[in-house]
């Protein structure tokens, strides 16, 4: 058998331990009273009244285009926050920034070489230093055309991940193991997202095919000495840890500094 198909053949089976377990298996759409962030002109995401297309959760596939990301992250913003709030009441929530193409702007972190960091429309990362999520418009339509409408948000869910770490103390990886360790707790919190949003009937069984397809691109190379992500597998199973087990799961990844209380449920 292909080693390549072979290990994404595992992956599949891996992932789909989330419909088995329930992963999409509610229908439905989620309530209006959602509210609901739009981006300044600032590109600051920012409330305001800006009108989005007529699409609503469970489903928001086909509804946008890579003009309208903007509006797609608008959209799902809340789904995220509404999440984060209700589990880390007393959190400071990240400033979120939409990054269009020929846009960037500094982070406040720097980049892998010492040098300020440079967010772009393909960004897609957290900055520890200033708490700002950075969301770039080209990584955004990657995600959303070529994995699915639950891909960019599941992500999205991830860099809140870092955000929570961040706040519980929990230090960023010095090493490429530390790493991996760091970013599949991350994935694990993102999986306890998917939890919530499964059962506020926002996640169809399609959406399974979304997040694969997601993992399988975001995954580092299994054997790569300098991997410093998890592997698909990896990442697949920290995120139905999360899923299956909610956030307090994911204390298993740093046992002296949880990420949730124990007691506090899912």
């Amino acid at each position: 058998m292909n080693t390549k198909f072979a290990r994404r053949s595992r992956a599949v089976m891996v992932i789909s331990g989330m419909v088995l377990a329930g992963y999409g298996s509610a229908a439905g759409s989620a309530s209006a009273s959602v509210p609901v962030s739009a981006v300044s002109t600032k590109t600051a995401l920012v409330p305001s009244h800006a009108t989005a297309p007529e699409c609503r959760p469970p489903s928001l596939a086909h509804c946008y285009t890579q003009a309208t990301m903007r509006a797609y992250v608008d959209q799902v913003i809340p789904l995220v926050t509404q999440f984060f709030r209700a589990k880390y009441p007393a959190m400071p929530e990240p400033t979120h920034y939409y990054i269009a193409e020929g846009q960037q702007m500094k982070t406040g972190c720097l980049d892998r070489n010492g040098k300020p960091g440079i967010a772009d429309s393909v960004a897609y990362k957290y900055c520890p230093a200033n708490h700002n999520i950075y969301l770039g418009q080209a990584a955004l339509w990657h995600y959303y055309n070529d994995d699915g409408d639950a891909a960019p948000v599941v992500g999205l869910a991830h860099e809140w991940g870092h955000h929570v770490q961040d706040w519980m103390g929990i230090p960023e990886g010095t090493t490429n193991d530390a790493s991996i360790n760091h970013e599949n707790q991350a994935d694990c919190v993102a999986g306890a997202w998917i939890q919530y949003a499964n059962r506020q009937k926002w996640i169809e069984a399609e959406d399974a095919r979304s997040v694969i397809k997601f993992i399988w691109e975001i995954q580092s190379a299994e054997g790569d000495p300098n991997r410093d992500h998890g592997t698909v597998i990896e990442r697949g199973k920290s995120m139905i840890m999360g899923f299956t087990g909610g956030l307090s799961a994911c204390n298993s990844f740093y046992p002296a500094t949880p990420v949730y209380p124990s007691s506090g449920g899912s």
